[in-house]
Order: C-alpha cells, then structure tokens, then sequence
C-alpha cells in the first residue's frame, strides 16, 4: 500500500529547513492537492475503506460497486445471510463482483434449500470493502510538483510583500505616465481561488487521464 508525500519529504526536495508554521502550510496543501485530483478523477487516489454500501446484482449476478478499482471484499451479506470468507468463493473485479449468483449458491453457509436462485435475483446484497488506486507513481509525482509550486510562490509572495516591492506603480510611454498603488498581486487578487493547487486540471492532469472514472450521463 503506497504511501502519501510527507511534509518531510517536501522539505528535501525544497532543500530548506521549515519552520512549524510552514510544515502546517504544506500539509494543508497536500490535501488540497489530493482533494483536487479525487474530484478530477472521480474516485480515491488511496486505498479506502468502504462499509455496508447495498449494491442491486442484475440477472446475471453481476454488482457494480460505488468505489472503484476494487481491491478486497471484507464482509458480504445477501439478504442478511453472511458470506464467510467471501473472496473463496467469488470473483472479485475491478468494478465489483462477477457472477454472483453461481458463485454464492456453492457457499455452505447458504443452503440451496433456504435461499433458491430465482430469489436471489431481487436479493438485498450489502458488501463493505475497499476500492482505490493505490497512489500509482504518476499521481504522487503531480502531487509532489503541484504542492511544491504552491509552496515556492507563496513564499516568494511572502518575501515581496515584506520588502516592499509588490506590483507595478509606475507605467510611461514616451509621454504619458500612469502612476497608482496597488496591493499584492496574488491569485486571489486576478479572480481565481488562492488555495488552488493546480490551476488549470484539464491540462495540468493530462499524464493522469487514464485513471479517470468514465462517465456514463
């Protein structure tokens, strides 16, 4: 199971020491960039936990999860009869479980004789399990260069701002002259959110396409 870039690991690859407030900083921006790209792409970047989501099996005992890719199924229930150890006897896909109905039906603890096949087509099935990418080395990395721009350019604001020289107060074209102050200029300032990681996702999450959930509206 992958892990998340850690603040330390920011404070390598910026090549200064932190202070307390800055590692507080850049910790927020690491979530904000894992909240961005989870949004972008439809689902999670990590691997979750997910509990007692009641999924509907078509004729074919085919499930569609909520979450996906898939990774392990924990508990499962077909009309609050209790699978044990469920991934020993169905087969667990990407998006959910395959073939439901002729895997169940070979389960001990569900008797052919208490819960038949025809039934099982309208069955309330409730599985908690869990699904996510595993953090693939593409999306950490965007993660990483996002977070560090976003770091470099509130300080370099930070540095602006104490010394004074922030923005343009002074414009001449031969003979005219245009001379006004002005605050910082920042992101907030231009009309977009200041705590955007990544400005522009479309292009930005270009190299992550691939990983982005399909949308069938």
């Amino acid at each position: 199971m992958a892990d998340m870039i850690t603040v330390a690991e920011i404070e390598d690859l910026y090549g200064q020491e932190l202070t307390s407030a800055e590692e507080t900083e850049v910790a927020l921006y690491i979530d904000l960039a894992k909240g961005e790209i989870e949004a972008w792409l439809g689902r999670y970047i990590e691997i979750t936990a997910v509990t007692s989501e009641q999924v509907l099996p078509d004729a074919a005992g085919v499930c569609y999860f909520k979450e996906t890719p898939v990774q392990s199924i924990t508990a499962l229930t077909i009309n609050d009869e209790v699978v044990s150890t469920p991934a020993d006897f169905i087969t667990i896909t990407p998006y959910g479980i395959d073939n439901l109905w002729e895997q169940t039906l070979e389960v001990p603890t569900l008797a052919t004789d208490q819960i038949d096949r025809v039934g099982f087509y309208w069955a309330e099935v409730v599985v908690s399990y869990t699904a996510g990418l595993d953090l693939p080395n593409g999306i950490k990395s965007l993660i990483t260069f996002g977070v560090l721009n976003k770091f470099r350019k509130e300080v370099a604001n930070r540095v602006r701002a104490s010394s004074g020289h922030v923005g343009i107060k002074k414009i001449e074209v031969e003979d005219y002259s245009l001379e006004y102050e002005r605050p910082l200029a920042s992101s907030r300032s231009s009309g977009t959110s200041s705590i955007t990681i990544f400005e522009s996702p479309d292009t930005d999450f270009a190299s992550i396409k691939r990983y982005k959930r399909r949308s069938f509206t």
